[in-house]
């Protein structure tokens, strides 16, 4: 036994891991007794999403009762087997009970797929560490510089706490194991020239999971046809189609029979407060326009020119990031310079996207990519230049 904890510390990986999982467990502890201040009252926990909406859902999918409209039942799926267990469990303690799941082992875990992700891709364990280790205090990063900046701003206290909570993985909702799921199919991804048939039929069954726990992750069903083209085996695709098809297709079932259309969820005013309070004031919830409010959210808060500049020079160091990677990686230069992009603008068509970091998680590991990208293009630039 002492052997086999010597091996598990003699990993740095392992031991990250570890330290990380014993952190978490520490900052839970101390938000719980109110540092930082993030409204948590005993063990009410203030929820992010939907998560109400998804109890609700998976109790009228317990008792076969699908008058109660529908929403994506990846969340569902997994809450299902709690509420059987526990029949008497309420909303408020499952939220409880996912949120620390979430922010103790679904983060961790989400923090190791990251480190090895990074770690293949770089042959650098400097990088892998850098890249878990700011992913674990990045909340606190946040909570400290949006009280500095937005503290003039109305209810500036319910964002900050609300959106470290967000950060901090510790609420329930259909984020954070999806995300945790995402960085796994990155991390598989890197191994593509070794799939088989049966592992596109995995792949696409985790493709597919993503997708009905997060309709925003439909867009990543492209990564199997990627996939098919980088390796020209077009038989691939059939075996694709047949792990999305499971979860997709009951999905499409329960959509048609609650709302009468395929691809329509009840995801609406009359179902969600969010929503309807948003559509009060005018606002379009779903729509290409949408993309532009980042002009109207900088200019209204006056910093218009600071944020075009800041855009401007992201957008740079994107190019070089991909410059750097494109002779290095290509199933990773796809993956920079192809999802990166779409699945950002396809998220800012969704109007509450730009008050909400929760979803921009899926793209963490290839944000990393990028930047270590760059801090290798410049290290080289610096290096010819002696």
């Amino acid at each position: 036994m002492l052997l086999f904890i010597k091996k598990i510390f003699a990993s740095s990986f392992l031991k990250t891991l570890i330290l990380i999982f014993l952190l978490k467990g520490v900052v839970v502890f101390a938000v719980f007794f109110g540092f930082p201040d993030l409204g948590i009252d005993g063990l009410k926990i203030p929820h992010g999403g939907d998560s109400r909406g998804y109890y609700s859902f998976s109790r009228y999918l317990i008792n076969g009762n699908l008058g109660g409209g529908s929403l994506p039942i990846g969340y569902p799926l997994v809450i299902i087997p709690v509420i059987k267990i526990f029949p008497n469990v309420d909303a408020v303690q499952l939220d409880f009970y996912f949120s620390l799941f979430h922010s103790l082992v679904a983060f961790t875990i989400a923090a190791g797929l990251l480190y090895k992700f990074i770690e293949i891709i770089f042959k650098k364990e400097f990088y892998a560490k850098t890249a878990a280790w700011l992913f674990v205090f990045f909340p606190y990063f946040f909570y400290f510089l949006s009280g500095f900046f937005l503290k003039s701003i109305p209810y500036a206290i319910d964002f900050q706490q609300s959106r470290t909570l967000q950060l901090l993985w510790l609420q329930s909702g259909s984020d954070y194991l999806s995300t945790a799921i995402i960085f796994g199919i990155f991390l598989a991804i890197l191994f593509w020239n070794r799939f088989g048939n049966n592992h596109l039929f995995w792949f696409g069954l985790g493709v597919g999971l993503i997708v009905v726990m997060r309709p925003q992750n439909s867009v990543l069903l492209i990564l199997g046809l990627i996939l098919i083209l980088l390796a020209r085996k077009w038989h691939w695709f059939f075996w694709f189609l047949m792990g999305i098809i499971p979860f997709v297709g009951i999905q499409l079932l329960i959509n048609f029979l609650t709302e009468s259309q395929f691809f329509s969820f009840g995801y609406d005013a009359s179902t969600n407060d969010n929503i309807a309070s948003l559509e009060e004031h005018g606002a379009v919830i779903f729509s290409p326009w949408n993309t532009f409010k980042i002009i109207s959210y900088l200019d209204r808060y006056e910093v218009l020119w600071l944020g075009v500049f800041i855009l401007l020079f992201l957008s740079l160091l994107f190019l070089i990031g991909l410059y750097w990677i494109y002779n290095k990686n290509r199933i990773v230069f796809v993956l920079c310079g192809l999802i990166l992009p779409v699945y950002i603008y396809s998220l800012t068509w969704f109007e509450p996207v730009y008050r909400n970091p929760r979803y921009f998680f899926p793209i963490i590991p290839l944000v990393f990519v990028i930047i270590f990208s760059c801090y290798n293009y410049f290290l080289e630039f610096y290096a010819k230049q002696k």
